[in-house]
C-alpha cells in the first residue's frame, strides 16, 4: 500500500484516479477547493478530502499540514492534477475577442496551471522526502509540448498550452535539483479524456464559429497521431493507463514528459 495525494480530485480524471487507487487499497488524500461540495470524492471508502486553493501559498501549506496529520508525515506519490482550462481552447493569440480577454485568460491559466503546481510541490516536498517512492507526477497535455505542437502544427490552445509548458519546465527544474535524492519528477499526458460529466466548463464551444475552430484543432491532433480514431477516453480508462505508467516509473524517467502509453510520442 502506498500513500497518494491527488490535487483536483473532486471531478474528471482526478476523481477517477482517486477511485482507482483507493480500490487497490492505497491511502488516498484528494484535494478540492471546497471539500463540502466534493461529495462523490468524500464518499469513496478510505479517501480523505483536504481543502486546497492552488494559487494561495498559505492554503498549500495548510493542506500539507493536514495531510501530515493523516499520514504521519509521509507521502509516496503526489499527483498534481488540478488545473484550469476554459472555452478558449480552440483560440490562438489573434482570435480572442480583445487583448484584455487574452491577458485575463493567460494570467488565470498561468496562476493556476504553473504557479499553482509549483506552490503545491513546494508544500508537499517535506512529506515526499519522508516517503518511500518519492514520485511527483504533473498531469500535463500535448498542447503544452513543443514536439507535439511542431508535428501537429497546432497554434491554438495558447493560454492552456503556454501555462502547461511552463509547469513542465518547472517540473524539470525540480527533477534536476532532487535527482540525487531518489526523486522522480515527471510530466504525464493522459491523452484525450472526456470529462464532460463532471466538468464546470465545456471544452467544446457551442457557437458554429467556435465549433469550426475546435474541429481545426482536432485535425491538428490527427497530424500528430494519424492512427487516432478520434475517440476520447473515459476518465476511468485514462486513469488506469496513467496509474500503470506511474507504477512503472524508473529513476531514468526523472524529468521526462511521457504520454499515457508510457512513451513520448503516442499522444492519443
Amino acid at each position: 500500500m502506498a500513500t497518494y495525494v491527488i490535487t483536483g480530485a473532486n471531478r474528471g480524471l482526478g476523481l477517477a484516479l482517486a477511485q482507482h487507487l483507493a480500490a487497490e487499497g492505497n491511502q488516498v488524500i484528494g484535494t478540492a477547493r471546497d471539500p463540502s461540495t466534493a461529495t462523490t470524492l468524500s464518499a469513496i471508502p478510505g479517501v480523505h478530502v483536504v481543502a486546497l486553493e492552488l494559487t494561495d501559498p498559505e492554503s498549500s501549506k495548510t493542506a500539507a499540514a493536514e495531510v501530515t496529520k493523516l499520514t504521519g508525515g509521509a507521502v509516496d506519490v503526489l499527483i498534481a492534477n488540478a488545473g484550469y482550462y476554459s472555452e478558449t481552447l480552440p483560440l490562438d493569440f489573434e482570435t480572442y475577442p480583445s487583448d484584455d480577454a487574452l491577458i485575463e485568460d493567460m494570467k488565470t491559466s498561468f496562476d493556476i496551471n504553473a504557479i499553482g503546481a509549483v506552490l503545491t510541490i513546494k508544500a508537499f516536498l517535506p512529506l515526499l522526502k519522508a516517503g518511500k517512492q518519492k514520485k511527483v507526477v504533473y498531469i500535463s497535455t500535448p498542447a503544452g509540448n513543443p514536439q507535439f505542437s511542431r508535428v501537429a502544427k497546432n497554434y491554438m490552445s495558447v493560454s492552456y498550452g503556454v501555462s502547461k509548458a511552463a509547469a513542465d519546465y518547472a517540473v524539470l527544474k525540480f527533477a534536476i535539483k532532487y535527482a540525487d535524492e531518489g526523486f522522480i519528477f515527471m510530466s504525464l499526458s493522459p491523452g484525450g479524456v472526456d470529462t464532460s460529466a463532471t466538468a464546470k466548463v465545456s471544452a467544446i464551444p457551442t457557437t458554429p464559429e467556435g465549433q469550426a475552430r475546435f474541429m481545426r484543432m482536432v485535425e491538428s491532433f490527427l497530424r500528430a497521431s494519424p492512427k487516432w480514431d478520434r475517440r476520447v477516453q473515459t476518465p476511468e480508462e485514462a486513469a488506469a493507463k496513467c496509474i500503470d505508467v506511474i507504477n512503472k516509473l524508473k529513476p531514468e524517467d526523472n524529468g521526462r514528459f511521457l504520454t499515457h502509453h508510457g512513451d513520448e510520442t503516442t499522444w492519443f
